[in-house]
């Protein structure tokens, strides 16, 4: 049913019984001059404003008159529910709790009512300084870097900020499964072996992720540092000496790591050598001719020092013992001479001569001496065996060598 305001109802009657009789004057509060259906009479606080009423036509508990701004939303309205200081009519967009308003309390330009999603804290609100599409709001741990944010993008349970190191792979995150200290980010190539990690324990520059299978012992590493194929980790004997590996090439079921001494040979296993022939451009020290038989004969010119005769090593190891076969020549006294290999002493022997006194050119009387001090012993080069001499002695030559003066035989 329509309201009829006081004011309406007076001026009515007053025009009503006004008729017939003498006009009187009617009073101005209960015009209604801003047709808004209300007068001053009936509490319009602005009677030249319709917008103004006493009316609560939102049911809010307040009109437009009692400063109701949106008469028409009840959830506008002058009240401070939250008692923060600022209504709804005044901008704030929850006035249920006081935390949100606004206010700028942080006076980083933004208040809660704009997003700012804790507004005690300047370093909190919703800008995306970095353009990453994240503010510091959604999690962004740096916001002038757009690299770093607070999403997790491989879904692993760690962002960037939380320090996933390769937020693209679920694989690479910072849980240590294996609890060996080590996470994937820290380079563990293995989270679920606690036997593999990226520590390099005994410092030889690999780790158990290199490839490392002792990581105890320095002298194991996947290191091939002789480049004969194998590691120590494969069990290379010695990865300083290509000649010694872990393969069995002649097939004997033994490798030069293994003792083989010659692996290209299935015949030779434990003991291997080569004989060195001694020719005339080998000797040293001999350079006197005495020939007066069928041998050609050479000596030191009865002046005494030292001569002998030096060979190449062709095996390329070092030798155990060498056996030196003289065809003796030119002698004139027995005596037990000193000798040296490569200018170290090798032991001396007994150089025995026929009591008949010096002669020349003997057909075969052969000397044999076994050297068991190596150590001068020259790999891959040019050794010399010197014999010292205070007489007349020399070497001829030996038909059975096919004229030669000497035989080395290097067993290794």
């Amino acid at each position: 049913m329509p309201i009829i305001t006081k004011s309406a109802f007076l001026v009515t009657f007053l025009l009503f019984i006004g008729c017939g009789q003498k006009t009187q004057t009617v009073d101005p509060s209960l015009a209604d001059a801003d047709s808004d259906g209300f007068s001053i009479a009936d509490g319009d606080c602005d009677d030249s404003d319709p917008t103004q009423t006493p009316e609560d036509a939102d049911e809010d508990g307040l009109s437009s008159c009692d400063g109701d701004c949106d008469d028409n939303d009840e959830t506008l309205n002058q009240l401070d529910s939250d008692a923060d200081g600022l209504s709804s009519c005044e901008g704030d967009c929850d006035d249920s709790d006081p935390l949100i308003n606004l206010l700028d309390m942080d006076h980083d330009g933004l208040s809660a009512c704009e997003g700012d999603c804790d507004d005690r804290d300047a370093s909190l609100n919703n800008e995306d300084n970095d353009g990453d599409g994240y503010s510091t709001c959604d999690g962004d741990c740096d916001d002038t870097d757009p690299t770093l944010n607070g999403i997790d993008k491989d879904a692993d349970g760690y962002s960037n900020c939380d320090g996933d190191c390769d937020d693209a792979d679920s694989t690479m995150n910072m849980d240590d499964l294996d609890e060996d200290g080590f996470s994937t980010c820290d380079g563990d190539c293995d989270d679920e072996n606690a036997l593999v990690d990226p520590a390099d324990i005994d410092g030889d520059s690999y780790s158990t992720c290199d490839g490392d299978c002792d990581d105890n012992d320095a002298l194991l590493k996947p290191e091939d540092q002789d480049g004969d194929g194998y590691t120590t980790c494969d069990g290379d004997c010695d990865d300083y000496d290509p000649s010694l590996e872990i393969a069995d090439a002649d097939g004997d079921g033994f490798s030069t790591c293994d003792g083989d001494c010659d692996d290209n040979d299935e015949n030779l296993i434990e003991t291997c050598s080569y004989t060195e022939t001694i020719e005339i451009g080998d000797l040293v020290g001999l350079s006197s001719t005495c020939s007066t038989g069928q041998n050609l004969s050479m000596y030191n010119g009865c002046g005494g020092g030292s001569f002998g005769f030096q060979w190449v090593d062709t095996a390329g190891k070092m030798p155990v013992e060498i056996i030196i076969e003289m065809n003796r020549g030119i002698s004139c006294a027995s005596f037990n001479p000193s000798t040296t290999l490569n200018g170290q002493n090798s032991g001396s022997f007994a150089w025995s001569y026929e009591s008949t006194g010096c002669y020349c050119d003997p057909s075969t009387d052969l000397l044999t001496w076994t050297v068991t001090d190596v150590g001068g012993f020259l790999i891959n080069s040019t050794n010399q065996f010197l014999i010292s001499s205070n007489n007349c002695e020399g070497l001829t030559e030996n038909p059975d060598w096919s004229g030669a003066y000497a035989q080395v035989t290097v067993t290794y």
